[in-house]
């Protein structure tokens, strides 16, 4: 599972990081785990990850949110 830290961007940058290292993970058919700010507004990301029909999970820590994305037979 690759982990990718985006805590520090706000949107529109945190969903650009997001789709860019969606899209090396899928090509190399890996899952994820991206950690963002706790406050941070994801509704685009969870809107893109349905969307394309991915599978997700989003917890919520203390300090952050973690979204972890399924590995991906299909490309993005």
């Amino acid at each position: 599972m690759v982990e990718c830290d985006l805590s520090l961007f706000v949107c529109p940058q945190l969903f650009v990081q997001f789709k860019y290292h969606l899209k090396i993970m899928a090509k190399n058919k890996q899952s994820g785990m991206f950690k963002v700010a706790r406050d941070a507004d994801i509704a685009d990301i969870e809107r893109y990850l349905t969307h394309q029909q991915l599978f997700y999970r989003i917890e919520q820590h203390p300090q952050f949110k973690c979204v972890f994305v399924l590995e991906q037979a299909n490309g993005v």
